[in-house]
């Protein structure tokens, strides 16, 4: 479970808004 590199695993730096929205939440 990587609740802060959610969105790494994805782009990481492709879409650091995103992250404001629900990095974990559909992921977990």
């Amino acid at each position: 479970r990587r609740m802060r590199r959610a969105p790494s695993t994805r782009g990481g730096k492709k879409t650091p808004q995103h992250q404001t929205k629900a990095p974990a939440k559909p992921r977990c």
